[in-house]
């Protein structure tokens, strides 16, 4: 076997990370049958570029779909609300929440706070109810990524890598986590 292969083999090996540690919990007595569209709404982290927000929007959707749920993207939610002038900063307030489920036709709204997308992957996402803007499901998890920076050529390649690590960290880490989603009956 070449040196390269087993440097390749090495950098994979170690940058598969640890494992993912998760919590989450549903609003007890809230009835997620009543529920058959899920819209995200919004995917926010600090130096989170849309191409990783786009990404996280559809490993969710993978999760709601799973579930039973018919998820509406993150580009399709953001255009239809800009295009009703919807100020997102609303989304703080059951109010907003209210409104934007208004706009979007949809019972419930999903938000996912990346709190940190470096050598540690934590994210929070909150599912509100659209009649009330109530919490009724809040999943959190998070994942230490280690790099084989060292082992990659150039500066490119390593930013790369560490990318897809980071992702696939996101990705383990939503799996998880929409486990403690209801399925749709």
């Amino acid at each position: 076997m070449s040196k390269l292969a087993i440097v390749v083999l090495l950098a994979m090996a170690i940058s598969v990370g640890g494992c993912v540690t998760s919590d989450g919990s549903q609003l007890r007595g809230f009835n997620f049958n009543n529920i058959e569209k899920i819209a995200i709404v919004e995917v926010k982290g600090d130096d989170l570029d849309e191409s990783v927000k786009g990404i996280i929007s559809d490993y969710f959707s993978l999760a709601l779909l799973k579930k039973g749920y018919s998820p509406v993207a993150l580009l399709q939610s953001e255009t239809l609300l800009k295009s009703n002038n919807y100020d997102f900063s609303n989304l703080d307030s059951p109010k907003g929440i209210t409104e934007a489920a208004q706009i979007l036709d949809t019972p419930a709204i999903l938000i996912v706070d990346v709190r940190n997308f470096n050598d540690k992957v934590s994210l929070d996402a909150r599912l509100l109810s659209g009649d009330s803007g109530a919490l009724i499901w809040m999943g959190s998890g998070k994942k230490s990524v280690s790099f084989a920076a060292s082992l990659w050529p150039s500066k490119e390649q390593r930013e790369r890598m560490e990318r897809s690590d980071r992702l696939a960290a996101a990705k383990d880490i939503i799996n998880k986590i929409s486990e403690n989603i209801p399925n749709k009956m």
